[in-house]
This record gives structure tokens, C-alpha cells and sequence, in this order.
């Protein structure tokens, strides 16, 4: 039998059958269990997301339970300050009016029963015997209060020792050691004059940073009649009704448990907000180099992306594996994160209500709605650092998945529209925001700077858009380098998705550093742009009259013109021994006789332009050419010009050169105009910029020429010594403004001033250049920029340790290849230095711009014209050193780290992963 005889019979192919499909929710249970399963196999890249992500997250915890513990509760701030007190007036915080008080309002007498309790709570000084410094303690918390009343003694937290009795003091911490003196100590003072026991070291519980002085029993006619305001205590029978309570503390100006007085419902909200904004910025930065880690992990399970789906697996459902991977790992984040920042509350309570809230905290609170936010924040956050890689990774041929390659195909055609959108857009947000912002006058601050914080959210995402980019030119441009550069930049190519992150990251980091910079110059030259007030060998000592403008209701106030003053012998005997043999010259003034005026509606000063003396225009060092229009015309301004508090060229205006200039006076007799020049160059010293007029033409327009105090000059720098002794004859002539006690042998002070002079209507002033009173010296400007230059350096060197981490976990296989080959250790030493160098000056190149641009666009926008503002520029010093440093730090970090690495486990042709 042949196959001729019998034919073989077509056998039928079988009827094709329905695929079978999967239903939605069992593709995500099958993604959501592969993805967990993945999570735990790679532990390290789970380990570096979750840690990173758990930074921000612990941070937003913690914010928001110190913001829900710092919020109004009025009724347990009130009971904590002054126990069950039903009333208090002017309390341990400052006064205020209360709603429905009135001046002239009768307050209507307190029910039978009620106890009325009176302490001194008062902001003073308070001087020393024995000598610290120059002896004061500028502003403290001075008190008499009992600590046998519970309402008194409740807002005094005793911190060390016991409570104080008469004869004793209570000092606060800080107070204590700058004075020297411990429990047990006795304290004596020079003002308030006395010796006490120091009972007991203390806080104010509703404020750590008052520095309270507590003496039980202190005499309150001790205090000047301005100051000591009685702090009035009012205990009520049980049974008053709490609408009597409320009508008897608004009749007497007070307050109650029931009532908060700065009650903010929106404080709380605006706090969450700007503490959430912040948070997902911090996630932003971070899901970045999150995104690297996803990038890398997600290159390394080509072949079980191969194998899906070479099963059959559909392309969305191999994106969801690799996209939920980032949804396990945030929860592993969000939950560590979560579980520190509640955990280490009670080890930090002490230094938060110190250092944070600023007073005494009695329990934690939170809401659970805010942590499942932040959770899901964070959680939502690497879910998209993990799908952004696994959008072209699910798209690999299943033959290359298989083989464990990956083509390097051309970055997507819509990165370059959408990052140019998001750049144009961020861009254009900042400006709106800071125009918004200049003509709002602050009244919607927190949406504009929303608005900021969106544009620059939208800048940054614009980075990352030109990251791969950048990272793809740099690949074409490694192909004429030298064989270890060519081979770096080739490596940083084909893993463009990791480069672009780490190129993105370190962007951010730099961009930050340089808008930080830009903006400490400009603080900085602002404050060094103005010239020094005076000559480092001149004094000014001026007798400054003090002068009320208070009236009766419908009455005018009706001024004298200044007469001669003459310093005391004191002050002139005083000054002698500090500044021997020094050239003493008058400062005069021009004085008239002003209108009377109405309080409520304007004010008249009776003085006039100051006389240019030729001492006077030495001292503020008037050039020649200003010195010949002063001459010509009789009278020079210096400054001051269209509201400008700087001094400038009349030439910065063209318009002010043709525009006759005059000044008026209103006096008894009649309007004293005054004609005058503007100062066409700025004068060499800041110590007046008020209107000169020379004697004769002060004389011509109707003004009398008055002595008002001595210009000094000793022909050599002041020294520190004499600066320390001119000081304390200031206090000793000008009095202590904070001092608020009377003492024997005080002068008599004021009636229209709180301070303590050598005459009641008047107080002598001295005016000089301490040049270690110069905040921005230029050990300063250095010091801030090496700070910046930290910083940045710090970030940088994190992001690029964790990109090159991950590019040594990736290509292990490729360096096990060049051992095969006969490569050096040094070349492959090289190749990893050439990557850090090369990451490092692409970011920089990229965040430079980042940083400056909108800082300056903010900077124009809202100081367009302003000639007082000094404006931002390109801060090069720092530049210069992100530049260097970065790569060249980096670059050697990666060296070193290789040659461990190859030392520590070196490279095997026949190990198997």
C-alpha cells in the first residue's frame, strides 16, 4: 500500500474558540499580587523608595500635629493661664479692647461676693550690680503676683526650686544665666533697686520666650505712672449666670473662658495648606530620584515583562504590575513614615514647645483625616514615580524583554511641546502671581503665593521634560570622545530614563541653591548699599525736644519756634573724657514759628532745613559741584526725592532737572517757601538726608538760625572702647525707654514720654558709626555663600550616589563584559567618574537657569522702577563654585567608590545572578 493507493485524508482544523478574558477586577488582583511579589524580591530598591519617601511624610505628620496642637483652644489656654479665674484684665498677653466696651460706658458693679485681685505685669528693664555686658536686660516680664492666688500663680510654670514669698525673686532661665546666678543665689539689682533670694527658676506657660522676673509683694507706686498697668483678677459667685459673666468683663475691657477675643478661623486652614503645599513639593523632589530607582528595577525585569507577555499578557495590565510596585512601595513609606513621626512626638515635646510653639504643651492633637491624606499623598506620589518608567517599558518587543535588552529608541516627540508649555506656563504663573501680589497690598497673599509655588511645581516639570533630551544629544556627542568617556556617556544613554532623573534631581537641587543665593546678595548688598551714616571719627550729639501733640477735643496746638540748647555739663564733661581733645562745632537748624494745627488732623513741626555749616557738609561729605549749586541756589537736597530712601543722581530723573523744586512751610505769619536743588552727586555719608539751606538764605526766607547740639570730630577712627563708652553715656543721657520704675534721685520724666531724661521736655541723642554694627560684612556674604554652596553640594552628592548605585546594580553583567575583555580596573574607575561628572554639570547646566529665571522675573516684576532696591543678578561667585565643586567632588566620590567596589567584590565571567 502506497500514500498513491490511499491518499491520506485532510484532517479538519479545529473551530477557533473565544479568547478567554479576564475580568477588570482579576487583571488588577493579578498586577496587584505580582507587583507585592516583586516588592519583596527587590528589597534594596524597596528599602532607598520607601526611605526617601518616609522623609516628606514624617515631615507633613509632624506639621500637622504641631498645627492641630498650636490651635485655638481657647477655654484650655485660658484655664492653663489663670485657673478658674472668671475675669481678667490686661492678663499675662497684652491688652485689647473687647466687643461691645465702651470709654464712656459706666461699667455696672460686680455681684455681691465677688473677690477683685490686682498684680504689676509690665515689659521693662531691669539693671544689674554687678556687671555683664552693659549691665541691662532690655526687655523682661516684671510682676508682683502671688503665688498663694492659684489664678495668678497658674500661668507660671516653676521649672527649678519652688515657688517665691516676700523677699524673693523668680527668675526666668535665660535671665538666670545671663545674670550668673543660680536657686539660692541672692540677686541684687540696681533698677528696681533691691536685694532678693532667688526662690526659683520659671516660664510663662503661654509663652516660653517671655522672660519672666516675679517679685511677691513688689510696691506697684515703685512703677512709673505710664507703665504697671494692673492685671485685675475676678472671681465670681458659682451661680452667675455666663451671659452676666460675658456683659461684666466687655463693660470692663476683659476677658473669659468664653470668649476668644482673636479668634482666627482661618489661621488653622492656611497653616495645613502651606504645610501640605510644602509636603508635595518635598514629594516632587524626591519622586524624582524615586522614579530613577522604578527606572532601573523596571530595565532589570525585562525578561519578566518578556515573559507576561509572551503569555499573553495585555499592555495594560504589565503597566499596572510595574506602576502598583511604586503603590506597595509608598505604602511601605507612607506607613514608616507615619509610624516615626508619631513615635517620636513624646521624645520631642520638651524641644518642640521650646523651640516650635513657643509654649507649654499638655497633649498631642491630630486628626486621623490628615494622616490618610498625607498617606495617600505619599502613596498616590510613587505610584506615578513608578508608572512614568512603566509607560515605555510595557511597550518593549517580547523578543528583546526576553534577551534582557531594552532598544534605545528616540525620546517621545511630545516631550519637547510639553516641556516648552510647562516652562512658558510656570514662567507666566510667577510673573501674574508677583504682579498680583505687588498691587494686592496683601490682601490675598496666600493665593498668590499658591500661585508661585504652582508656576514654579510647573518650571520643574519642565525639567524633567528636557532631561532625556539633553541626556540623548550628550549619548550622539559621546561617539567622538575618547574610548572611557565614550563608553560613560554611552552607558548614561542608554539608560536615559535613569540619567534624565538624576539630571532632573540634581537640577533642583542647584536651581534652589542659586535663587537662594541671588536673593542673600541683593539682602545683603541692600544692606551694605547705603553709605555709613557718619565718619568713623565724627559724634553728633543733639538736644532733641520732645514735644505733644495732644490737645483738648476742638482745641489747636499752637508751637513755639525752637530756641538755643546747650548740652549739660554732664553730657559735655562726659563727652570730654571720652573724646579728648577732639574739634567740638555747633549743629544748627533753621527754626520758625509754625500755624497752630489740629492733631487729629495734621501735625506742624516747628523745625525747619538744617543749616549747611561747613562742619555739616564735611561731615556728610558733600562733593564740590554740590557744594557750588548749594551757593547758587541756597538750598540742596540730599535725598528723600519721590519717596526714595536713597541717595541718588538728579541725572536717574531728567524730568526733576527742568521741574522747579520748592518746599513750604507753614508758619504763624504766613507760607516760608523755600526753593531748592537736588544734590547731583550722592553724598559720601548717611547721617541726615533732610533739606540744607545756607545761613543767609535761612535768614532771606524768614527762618531763625538756632544751636541744637555739637558736631565732634577727633581726626581718627573711633575705637572700640570709646564706642562702648559712648554707648553707655546714651543710656545715661537718653534714658532707658523700657525702664518702668522710679527710683530716688530719678529726674522727672516726661508727661508725653515714656522715657527717663536729663530734662522733662527733652532727651539728648548721640548719633555715630559703629562698624561692628554691620550685619553683611564680608566674612558674612562668604560665609553664607559657602553655606549655599553646601547644601547644594550636599543634595547633589545624594542624588548622585543613588544614580550611580543604581547604574552599578544594572550593569553588573556589562562590567563582568570588560573584565572578560582585558579592561583595567582604571578604566572602569574612569567610566564611573566620567558619569558623575557628567550628570553632575548637565544638572547644574540645567538648574542654574531654573533657579535664577523666575527669581529674577519676580524680583522685576515687583520692583520695576524701585532705584532703593538693589536688583537681582546672576550671584557668579556661587555659580562658579556649584560649577567646580559639584562635578569635581562627584566625579572623585565615584572614582573611589569604584575601586571599593571592584576590591570588595570583583568582577566574575561565571557568576550567576
Amino acid at each position: 500500500m502506497t500514500l498513491l493507493d490511499e491518499p491520506p485524508t485532510a484532517v479538519a482544523p479545529p473551530a477557533p474558540t473565544e479568547p478567554v478574558r479576564r475580568s477588570p477586577v482579576g487583571s488588577w488582583r493579578f498586577a496587584t499580587r505580582l507587583a507585592r511579589r516583586e516588592v519583596r524580591r527587590r528589597a534594596g530598591r524597596t528599602v532607598l523608595a520607601a526611605l526617601l519617601i518616609a522623609v516628606p511624610v514624617v515631615a507633613m505628620t509632624v506639621g500637622s500635629i504641631i498645627a492641630r496642637t498650636n490651635a485655638d483652644d481657647w477655654t484650655a489656654d485660658f484655664e492653663r493661664d489663670y485657673g478658674d479665674t472668671d475675669i481678667v484684665l490686661n492678663g499675662l498677653g497684652f491688652a485689647w479692647e473687647a466687643a461691645g466696651a465702651s470709654d464712656d460706658a459706666v461699667p455696672s458693679p460686680l455681684p455681691e461676693g465677688a473677690v477683685v485681685r490686682e498684680y504689676v505685669w509690665s515689659g521693662t528693664a531691669i539693671t544689674s550690680v554687678e556687671p555683664y555686658d552693659d549691665n541691662t536686660l532690655w526687655f523682661v516680664q516684671f510682676g508682683n503676683l502671688s503665688f498663694d492666688d492659684p489664678g495668678a500663680a497658674a500661668g507660671i510654670d516653676i521649672v527649678e526650686g519652688r515657688a517665691p514669698v516676700d523677699g524673693e525673686i523668680l527668675l526666668g532661665r535665660d535671665i538666670a544665666k545671663k545674670l550668673g546666678v543660680a536657686v539660692g543665689d541672692d540677686l541684687t539689682l540696681a533698677r528696681p533697686s533691691g536685694t532678693w533670694t532667688v526662690a526659683g527658676l520659671g516660664a510663662v506657660r503661654g509663652n516660653y520666650r517671655t522672660d519672666p522676673v516675679v517679685v511677691p509683694g513688689f510696691d506697684p507706686d515703685r512703677f512709673a505712672p505710664d507703665y504697671g498697668a494692673p492685671m485685675t483678677l475676678i472671681d465670681l459667685p458659682a451661680d452667675t449666670p455666663v451671659d452676666t459673666v460675658r456683659r461684666l468683663a466687655a463693660e470692663r475691657n476683659g476677658i473669659t473662658r468664653y470668649d476668644d477675643p482673636w479668634y482666627d478661623p482661618t489661621s488653622l486652614g492656611a497653616g495645613m495648606a502651606w504645610g501640605y503645599v510644602g509636603g508635595v513639593l518635598a514629594l516632587i523632589v524626591v519622586g524624582i530620584i524615586v522614579a530613577a530607582a522604578f527606572a532601573t528595577s523596571a530595565r532589570r525585569q525585562l525578561v519578566t515583562i518578556g515573559q507576561l507577555t509572551a503569555n499573553g499578557a495585555p499592555e495594560p495590565v504589565v503597566r499596572r504590575t510595574l506602576a502598583l510596585q511604586g503603590t506597595w512601595t509608598g505604602f511601605v513609606g507612607a506607613a514608616v513614615g507615619l509610624a516615626v513621626g508619631l513615635a517620636a512626638l513624646p521624645f520631642t515635646r520638651s524641644i518642640m514647645a521650646e523651640y516650635i510653639v513657643g509654649h507649654e504643651i499638655r497633649a498631642f492633637r491630630f486628626s486621623a483625616l490628615d494622616l490618610v491624606v498625607v498617606a495617600v499623598t505619599a502613596i498616590v506620589a510613587a505610584t506615578i514615580a513608578a508608572g512614568v518608567p512603566a509607560r515605555s517599558a510595557a511597550r518593549v518587543p517580547v523578543m528583546a524583554a526576553l534577551a534582557g535588552r531594552r532598544p534605545a529608541g528616540a525620546p517621545a516627540a511630545w516631550l519637547v511641546p510639553t516641556g516648552l508649555a510647562l516652562s512658558a506656563g510656570g514662567l507666566g504663573l510667577v510673573a501674574v502671581a508677583a504682579l498680583g501680589a505687588k498691587n494686592d497690598e496683601g490682601v490675598s497673599n496666600n493665593v498668590w503665593a499658591f500661585l508661585v509655588v504652582v508656576g514654579i511645581t510647573a518650571l520643574v516639570f519642565g525639567t524633567c521634560c528636557a532631561a532625556p533630551l539633553v541626556v540623548e544629544r550628550i549619548g550622539r556627542l559621546g561617539r567622538r570622545a575618547s574610548l572611557s568617556w565614550r563608553l560613560a556617556l554611552r552607558s548614561l544613554a542608554r539608560s536615559r530614563s535613569r540619567s534624565a532623573a538624576v539630571v532632573a534631581a540634581i537640577a533642583v537641587a542647584v536651581g534652589g541653591a542659586t535663587s537662594v543665593a541671588a536673593l542673600a546678595d541683593v539682602a545683603m548688598a541692600d544692606d551694605r548699599c547705603c553709605p555709613p551714616t557718619l565718619p568713623a571719627d565724627a559724634v553728633v550729639v543733639l538736644s532733641v525736644p520732645v514735644l505733644s501733640a495732644e490737645s483738648d477735643a476742638g482745641r489747636m496746638v499752637d508751637y513755639g519756634p525752637f530756641a538755643d540748647r546747650e548740652l549739660g555739663t554732664d553730657a559735655t564733661s562726659a563727652l570730654e573724657a571720652i573724646v579728648p581733645d577732639a574739634d567740638v562745632v555747633p549743629y544748627e537748624i533753621a527754626t520758625f514759628d509754625p500755624a497752630p494745627f489740629d492733631p487729629d488732623v495734621d501735625y506742624n513741626w516747628p523745625g525747619g532745613p538744617l543749616v549747611a555749616t561747613p562742619a555739616l557738609l564735611d561731615l556728610l561729605g558733600v562733593s564740590a559741584a554740590d557744594r557750588a549749586t548749594l551757593a547758587d541756589v541756597g538750598a540742596l537736597q540730599p535725598g528723600m526725592v519721590g519717596g526714595y530712601d536713597s541717595y541718588f543722581r538728579a541725572s536717574d530723573d531728567p524730568s526733576l532737572l527742568d521741574e522747579q523744586l520748592t518746599v513750604e512751610y507753614r508758619a504763624e505769619d504766613g507760607t516760608i517757601s523755600v526753593p531748592y536743588a537736588i544734590a547731583d552727586d550722592p553724598i559720601e555719608f548717611a547721617g541726615t538726608g533732610e533739606l540744607m539751606i545756607t545761613a543767609d538764605a535761612a535768614r532771606d526766607a524768614g527762618f531763625e538760625v538756632v544751636h541744637t547740639g555739637v558736631i565732634v570730630r577727633t581726626g581718627a577712627p573711633l575705637t572700640p572702647s570709646q564706642l562702648d563708652d559712648l554707648a553707655a553715656l546714651q543710656q545715661q543721657l537718653y534714658g532707658t525707654p523700657l525702664d518702668a520704675f522710679i527710683e530716688p534721685g530719678d529726674p522727672p520724666r516726661s508727661e508725653t514720654s515714656n522715657r527717663s531724661g536729663t530734662l522733662a521736655d527733652e532727651y539728648v541723642e548721640i548719633r555715630y558709626e559703629d562698624p561692628r554694627w554691620n550685619s553683611s560684612s564680608a566674612g558674612d556674604v562668604w560665609l553664607a555663600r559657602l553655606v549655599i554652596v553646601g547644601a547644594a553640594l550636599g543634595l547633589s552628592m545624594l542624588v548622585v550616589s543613588i544614580g550611580l548605585s543604581l547604574a552599578a546594580a544594572e550593569g553588573r553583567d556589562e562590567r563582568d563584559v570588560f573584565a572578560v575583555i582585558g579592561a583595567r580596573p582604571s578604566s572602569m574607575r574612569r567610566q564611573a567618574a566620567a558619569r558623575a561628572a557628567v550628570l553632575s554639570l548637565v544638572g547644574i547646566g540645567l538648574g542654574i537657569p531654573l533657579g535664577f529665571v523666575p527669581t529674577w522675573v519676580i524680583d522685576r516684576v515687583v520692583h520695576d522702577g524701585d532705584g532703593s532696591v538693589t536688583p537681582v543678578s546672576v550671584p557668579w561667585p556661587v555659580v562658579a563654585s556649584l560649577v567646580v565643586v559639584i562635578p569635581v567632588v562627584a566625579a572623585g566620590a565615584a572614582w573611589i567608590a569604584s575601586g571599593l567596589g571592584q576590591r570588595l567584590r570583583p568582577p566574575s565571567p561565571t557568576r550567576r545572578d
